[in-house]
């Protein structure tokens, strides 16, 4: 039932975001930023909605990376969530990225907070971008 309810929520997002064919494919869709794409999927197993984002890829020379910097910036963020509105980072070593996450329960009463969620992580998620690739968003 809850896949009905996050199809539900994706569908309303399209409307209001101006792409209104916007439906999950199987479990996941994909919003196109300028610089970045968020990416929503429900997981069955706990019906919750995930959203995320990379945000950086690191090098493939990985000696170029001050991770001692990368990571006290990461941990901090996720510490305080100040300047993530609560998300939080995570890192993907099959890639070599770093993502930008949140998720919440697939619940009819939390459908105005995904609504709310999802053009923040967009702004979010560019403004990250940004920051990690030293352009502007």
């Amino acid at each position: 039932m809850s896949i009905v309810v996050m199809q539900q929520w994706v569908q309303e997002i399209g409307q209001r975001i101006g792409a209104p064919s916007l439906s999950l494919t199987g479990h996941t869709c994909t919003l196109t930023g300028a610089h970045c794409d968020l990416i929503i999927e429900y997981e069955e197993a706990t019906d919750s909605a995930h959203l995320w984002s990379p945000v950086a890829t690191l090098p493939a020379d990985l000696d170029t990376v001050d991770y001692a910097d990368l990571y006290e910036t990461l941990l901090a963020e996720n510490l305080t969530g100040s300047s993530t509105a609560g998300a939080r980072f995570a890192f993907d070593a099959a890639k070599n990225r770093i993502l930008l996450c949140e998720s919440l329960p697939v619940r009819e009463e939390y459908g105005e907070v995904f609504h709310t969620l999802v053009p923040i992580m967009l702004k979010l998620s560019e403004q990250w971008h940004a920051r990690f690739n030293d352009t502007e968003a």
